[in-house]
């Protein structure tokens, strides 16, 4: 739940969208990497990660940091708090850690 603002592509860059798609989608070529079940035991593994409290409170005080800033118009939600722990978790259970925590994460 990560918001990304990419902008739009160049003049040049929409044309080869275009002429890719002039005989069919070049995405119905593409290939599953990996199974349904695959994503599920990945899934199950970044649920198993422990969030440390000194994590929590970390993330928490990014949050209000965002929340009480003159140059940002919205701060982060409680949805977006969620997310940033979900992501620390996957980032942790990515590199084979079960506990998630400031001393271990280099996200920021």
């Amino acid at each position: 739940m990560l918001r990304l603002h990419i902008g739009y592509p160049d003049m040049n860059d929409e044309r080869q969208i275009l002429r890719d798609r002039r005989s069919g989608d070049p995405l119905a070529a593409v290939e599953s990497v990996m199974s349904q079940s695959d994503v599920v035991d990945l899934q199950a593994m970044v649920n198993e990660v422990r969030v440390d409290d000194a994590l929590i409170d970390y993330l928490l005080e990014i949050v209000n940091l965002t929340r009480v800033s003159d140059q940002l118009e919205l701060g982060i939600s409680p949805r977006g708090t969620l997310a940033l722990s979900a992501q620390q978790r996957l980032s942790h259970s990515s590199k084979g850690a079960i506990t998630a925590s400031p001393t271990t994460s280099n996200a920021w």
